[in-house]
This record gives C-alpha cells, structure tokens and sequence, in this order.
C-alpha cells in the first residue's frame, strides 16, 4: 500500500478529527486595504481616505461603525474623527468607506508628516473572533 508523501503531510498536519469549537464560529471584521489621496488647488488641499472592511469570519456581522481618526504633525492629537457605517457583511464579503475632506495644511518637504488611522467595528457593538485586528495606521 503507497501513500503518496502530500498526503500524509496532508494528513499527520491535520490532526486528529475535532468537533468544531462553536466560540470561534463569529464575524472577524478587518481594515483590509488603506489608501489616500489628495488634490492641491490654491487655499487647501482636498484629502481622500478609503478602507475596504473584509468580514474574515464565520458568521454574517450586523451593521457597524467604521471610524477614521486623522493626526496632522504625528503630533500624538487626532484632529479629526469621524464615522461611516458599514453593512452587515457576508463571510468573505467587502465593503468600501471613504471620507472626503478639504485641508489648509501648510506645504511641506517632509513626506508622511501625518498619521491616519481606520479602524472596523469602532464602537465594539459586534462580538467578534478577534479584537485586535480591528485598526490599522498609515502616514500620508
């Protein structure tokens, strides 16, 4: 009798049989992709934030809030704050955010002096698998 060598790896990897753990059977929602943008014109720059939340999970989660925080000079303050709410998301299903606004920030030669940060399920109102893969950071 052959066994091929994929499959016992396959095989000894996957361990005894279990029955699911019904605890971890939850939405996970994450910040999957960040990016922004800006337009300069004469008075202000106009910036554009996005996030695509991923439900990594199980289950469906119910409706949320999505909240990007802006910290202009990386100084330690957030400057703004604001939210977008997100559907309840299928199993491997995406939603798109994006905040709009016009800056009058001085010009400067120093890139990525400021901090954005996005973070899902901001106000903790769904139980998830995780809850500490919820906010992600980038300078801009």
């Amino acid at each position: 009798f052959f066994v091929p060598i994929a499959w016992a790896a396959f095989v000894l990897w996957q361990g005894v049989p279990t029955a699911p753990d019904i605890f971890s059977m939850k939405p996970d929602l994450i910040p999957f992709l960040l990016w922004t943008s800006s337009t300069v014109n004469a008075t202000s720059t106009s910036y554009h934030f996005f996030t695509t939340v991923k439900n990594i999970g199980i289950l469906t989660s119910g409706v949320t809030k999505t909240r990007l925080r802006v910290d202009l000079r990386s100084n330690g303050y957030w400057d703004i704050e604001a939210f977008k709410n997100t559907g309840g998301l299928v199993p491997g299903g995406l939603e798109g955010e994006l905040w709009a606004f016009a800056l009058a920030l001085p010009n400067t030669a120093t890139p990525a002096i400021h901090l954005f940060e996005i973070c899902v399920d901001a106000l903790n109102s769904e139980t998830e698998w995780s809850e500490v893969n919820n906010c992600r950071k980038a300078r801009f």
